[in-house]
């Protein structure tokens, strides 16, 4: 057992907390190869406010299997390939991840007013949003 040694502390935005022992326990035990390092120092392991919530989902992932990805990527793929072919876009034309987020966005948005209005003409769009508008409550 690596009983938890110190205050947990900030790395990367996350909260770890470190698990130690010394050396000198570990010294008649069996699995001294297996768990500690080769250069015989005491084991360390630090380990993530969010390790549970990482564990259940490989777990999960582990008991869904491949054929769950693959329907996902099939649900997911014909958008991004209609919105790639549509825009002609075969890379993003800004950097940083907020700036990339924010042209995604503007591209799916894009592509869902497109699908509404395919689906329910340009009358049937402008009716939605006309009574949209009325039932809005009024700010004061």
């Amino acid at each position: 057992m690596l009983p938890p040694r110190g205050q947990p502390h900030q790395k990367n935005g996350t909260r770890r907390t470190r698990y130690s022992r010394p050396v000198s326990p570990c010294r008649n035990c069996p699995l001294k190869a297996v768990c500690r390092p080769d250069s015989g120092a005491a084991r360390r392991i630090y380990r993530s406010e969010h390790a549970v919530l990482v564990e259940a989902h490989r777990q999960r992932m582990a008991e869904q299997g491949v054929g769950r990805m693959r329907q996902r990527a099939g649900l997911v793929e014909h958008p991004f390939g209609t919105l790639k072919r549509w825009f002609g876009c075969d890379h993003f034309l800004v950097r940083g991840f907020h700036k990339v987020r924010g042209e995604m966005s503007l591209m799916v948005l894009g592509y869902n007013l497109l699908r509404v209005v395919n689906r329910r003409g340009v009358g049937g769009f402008r009716e939605s949003c006309a009574r949209r508008q009325q039932a809005k409550p009024v700010q004061v």
